[in-house]
């Protein structure tokens, strides 16, 4: 056995372990506690006499409101249609975006929300881009609100707790609803060579990976590293790292954060974008169909072309073949 395929079984075995023992390993990060203080922290103090700050929390709360309206129309039209899969990720996003904040603001007049009625309509991508666009806003007024306290030096600890609130709002947790609204579609013509591009991938891979290559369990850098592989996606559509950074998605969605279905998706969407990339795809896909979604006829199928395709990996080979045995005897 090489050394480069000890790293990779060690990972295997760690990871699966991980989620075999704690069913955990990518928990939130509970609110921070003063040392001086034995309990969580329940309020946060606004300064009343900076109306920057005042702003900035007034600002943070308008976006949470809207996003959570938008999320919740979304969540009605799924349940109405009948979409099992994509309603449970709009609950899950729901519940993502109220763990986020666990203490209440205080020293400032938040406006009452007025009583709205989620918007009922049939148009799924006009809900599904309500959703991105007030996401978005959310996430930006809570940056806002972390660089003041960065750049102000007026309370570390406020910023200490912004910071966690930001680390509580979980990406995997936010889901690509509509494909053709978020991502770019399969490749015409030339691709091109983007510099930019090329530097977030290495950015995010030496955060998946590390710097002598071996995939380690750390779950912060696993969820930058997805943010920086999406933006890279629909940034720079043109790159040839698109499919890359794909199947990395993929890899992280399936291996870290137990989600089978999205990482078969992204999975997919590599191979339509560069059906040649050099990876163990059809091994991935086989494996999640097989032990995440339970699906032993499909697995069969993509156990069967990573046999044809990806013998190159020979430990993967010899897994898929007994597999395949397995299964076609079951």
């Amino acid at each position: 056995m090489t050394n480069m395929t000890k790293k990779i079984c060690c990972s295997l075995i760690v990871t699966m372990t991980c989620g075999l023992i704690l069913q955990g390993c990518d928990n939130r990060p509970s609110t921070p506690r003063p040392k001086w203080h034995k309990s969580k922290v329940e309020v946060f103090y606004v300064d009343q006499n900076d109306q920057q700050e005042q702003d900035a929390v007034v600002a943070i709360e308008a976006a949470r409101m809207q996003y959570q309206t938008a999320l919740d129309a979304l969540l009605e039209y799924y349940l109405t249609i009948g979409s099992v899969i994509k309603s449970g990720w709009a609950a899950k996003e729901i519940k993502n975006l109220n763990k986020a904040r666990e203490f209440a603001w205080s020293g400032v007049d938040i406006p009452t929300p007025p009583s709205v009625t989620p918007e009922k309509t049939s148009n799924e991508r006009f809900l599904v881009e309500n959703v991105l666009v007030a996401r978005a806003a959310y996430v930006d007024a809570v940056d806002t609100l972390a660089k003041y306290y960065e750049t102000s030096g007026k309370d570390p600890f406020k910023t200490y707790i912004i910071h966690s609130m930001q680390g509580r709002f979980l990406p995997e947790r936010t889901y690509t609803y509509l494909l053709s609204v978020e991502l770019p579609k399969k490749y015409i013509g030339q691709r091109e060579i983007v510099p930019e591009a090329q530097t977030l991938f290495d950015e995010a891979q030496l955060l998946t990976k590390g710097s002598d290559g071996l995939e380690f369990i750390d779950y912060p850098n696993q969820r930058a590293a997805m943010a920086k592989f999406k933006r890279l996606i629909q940034m720079y559509p043109q790159s040839p790292r698109v499919a890359d950074s794909g199947y990395y998605i993929g890899r992280i969605y399936g291996r870290y954060f137990k989600e089978p279905y999205l990482a078969v998706r992204w999975y997919q969407l590599a191979l339509d974008w560069d059906p040649t990339m050099g990876h163990p795809i059809y091994f991935d896909m086989a494996t999640e169909y097989d032990f995440g979604l339970k699906d032993k006829d499909t697995a069969v199928k993509y156990y069967e072309y990573a046999v044809a395709k990806e013998a190159a990996y020979q430990d993967n080979y010899k897994f898929a073949l007994d597999r395949l045995k397995d299964l076609r005897n079951r």
